[in-house]
């Protein structure tokens, strides 16, 4: 059973049905709403999802937990997404640029210091205090800046102060900037 209709009377059907089931990850598929699911996990998990063909790629989207979201509120959101879909609209685009607009407003010091919280077991204690140390000392006048708002003037000041230290510590530093940037928004203009 893996079509049925996903409305509240078969819903204790499909808790039991997967129950029963030997596997560890099953979707149920909606029979009225194409690309509407409800998705089981052995672990305990259960979220409703919508997938479709979005620019020619799958596109699944978690539209919320079950049993907390009704599937009334499942499928209006499911219809919704496909009229988005309709329309040439990507649905992982609001969310995209949603999450880029939260991470440009993150002061640089945030990210540092994430950063530096994520690489500390995974660096040599001499390489994460060198990476530390450029990231604090040379890039400080930059700390409070949010990231979207880091343009190229501000970087060009660094980058001649490092330059008098030296071709290997500006290097360095350019690195250790560089591999903050990567999971934070958009790149330094």
């Amino acid at each position: 059973m893996d079509r049925v209709k996903l409305v509240g009377a078969n819903l204790a059907m499909i808790e039991s049905d997967f129950a029963g089931a030997d596997k560890a990850d099953k979707i149920y598929w909606d029979t009225d709403i194409r690309g509407l699911g409800l998705r089981f996990r052995r672990c305990g998990g259960r979220s409703w999802i919508f997938q479709r063909k979005v620019d020619g790629a799958d596109c699944r989207l978690t539209l919320g937990p079950y049993p907390d979201m009704s599937s009334k509120v499942a499928r209006g959101l499911a219809q919704a997404k496909q009229a988005e879909i309709w329309q040439g609209k990507d649905p992982r685009a609001a969310k995209r640029e949603a999450k880029a607009k939260q991470l440009a407003q993150i002061p640089l010091r945030t990210a540092i210091d994430n950063y530096l919280a994520a690489k500390q077991s995974k660096l040599r204690p001499l390489s994460f205090s060198e990476t530390r140390r450029y990231l604090m000392k040379d890039w400080k006048s930059l700390h409070d800046w949010p990231i979207e708002e880091i343009q190229i003037p501000q970087v060009a000041t660094i980058l001649d102060r490092l330059e008098k230290a030296g071709p290997r510590r500006r290097s360095f530093s350019i690195e250790s900037v560089g591999a903050v940037r990567l999971g934070h928004g958009p790149r330094l203009r």
